[in-house]
């Protein structure tokens, strides 16, 4: 069968024939640890060519298995380069593993916590054509920095007015965020922020933006 775009997206950086056999080659590694086999070649190449966090894990678990300490923390440290708020999103459980390889310590509780002061902001009462700011406030409540990548927004309609850069919220503090909705049309919109940062909770948090436009 010939693989084409419409079957699905391809994410990586090699063809999707190629990726699709590293991928099974993935999920046969997987079938061998649960039945406690591990044979580091066969997923090797998967790691070297899919830089993909879920067959670095594998690899991980696999040591641990071998008590290779030494390989273990390479794998544990190769996985955090690959963190990213998608990735934490995806592999939450398998990077926290990571993490206690590397950290003994390691407190799930002392990882950046992210919280906003509400899921749901209401916009009532807005005006076709004029603008209507608002604040998301943004709060960490673990003991690390945490950092917010990036902010989106799902609408041209929807802007963010600042903290368009990385920025870091310490911990126990706050950050105002500030956003316009300005629409064109009448009526009830729905209309999502997205908060993408390295927060162990919800590396990417949903606020939903409801507005009543007359």
């Amino acid at each position: 069968m010939k693989i084409t775009n419409y079957h699905y997206p391809n994410r990586f950086k090699i063809p999707k024939y190629n990726v699709i056999h590293l991928l099974n080659q993935v999920l046969k590694c997987k079938m061998d640890l649960n039945q406690g086999i591990y044979i580091p070649t066969a997923l090797n190449n998967s790691i070297d060519s899919l830089v993909y966090p879920y067959s670095v894990y594998l690899g991980m678990v696999g040591e641990l298995m071998d008590n290779d300490t030494i390989e273990t923390k390479t794998l544990a440290n190769l996985m955090m380069k690959l963190e990213n708020p998608y990735y934490l999103e995806l592999f939450k459980n398998e990077f926290i593993t990571a993490k206690k390889v590397l950290n003994p310590n390691f407190k799930i509780d002392d990882e950046p916590n992210i919280r906003v002061n509400s899921e749901v902001v209401s916009l009532s009462d807005c005006a076709v054509s004029e603008d209507n700011v608002f604040v998301i406030s943004i709060y960490n409540d673990g003991k690390y920095p945490l950092k917010v990548s990036r902010i989106f927004t799902s609408c041209s309609c929807l802007n963010l007015l600042d903290h368009t850069d990385e920025f870091v919220v310490s911990p126990n503090d706050s950050a105002m965020v500030s956003f316009n909705f300005k629409s064109e049309e009448s009526g009830e919109v729905i209309r999502d922020v997205f908060i993408t940062s390295n927060a162990i909770n919800k590396p990417i948090l949903y606020v939903k933006i409801l507005a009543s436009i007359y």
